[in-house]
This record gives C-alpha cells, structure tokens and sequence, in this order.
C-alpha cells in the first residue's frame, strides 16, 4: 500500500487457535485496507507468520489448516471474500 491514507478508524485482529491460545493485534486502518493487508501488518510489526494456499489462508503462526479452514469476520459478520479483497472497514 504505497500511498496510505489513515482513517480514524481501528482494526483490531484476534486469532483464536483454540485450546486456550489467541494472539491479538491491534492497528491504524487505512483506506482499502484488507484482511490480508491487516495479516501483513500483524506480520511486520509483531512476527506473525502465516501462509496462503490459493486465496485460501493455509497456516498461521504454524498452525495448518487441516481439516477445519481458518474462518475470519469483519465487525462481527462472516467475511464472504477471499482475504485479499476483503476490506476491513
């Protein structure tokens, strides 16, 4: 995203492992900003790791996509989108 411009908005990414293990992350919105922007930013400014098969999120922080996929809302509502053009908003 070369030329941000930042809203006053917050976007606030929590992964739920299961088991007891969340990571959570917490960031400025920019405008088109999208779920796969937010992983990237979570990736830069805290290490976290994560993969993509397709437009399908495949592993996180290690944890594969086995035989349950990743599921990932935006404000509370199911995403219907792949992460790369979901917009956080």
């Amino acid at each position: 995203m070369d030329h941000v411009k930042r809203t006053e908005a917050k976007a606030r990414l929590l992964i739920d492992f299961g088991g007891g293990k969340k990571r959570a992350f917490r960031g400025d919105v920019v405008e088109g900003m999208t779920v796969y922007d937010a992983l990237v930013a979570s990736k830069e400014a805290a290490g976290l790791s994560f993969s993509l098969q397709g437009d399908m999120i495949d592993e996180i922080d290690g944890v594969k996509n086995n035989s349950h996929e990743w599921r990932y809302y935006v404000n509370g509502k199911p995403a219907t989108l792949s992460p790369q053009f979901e917009e956080v908003d």
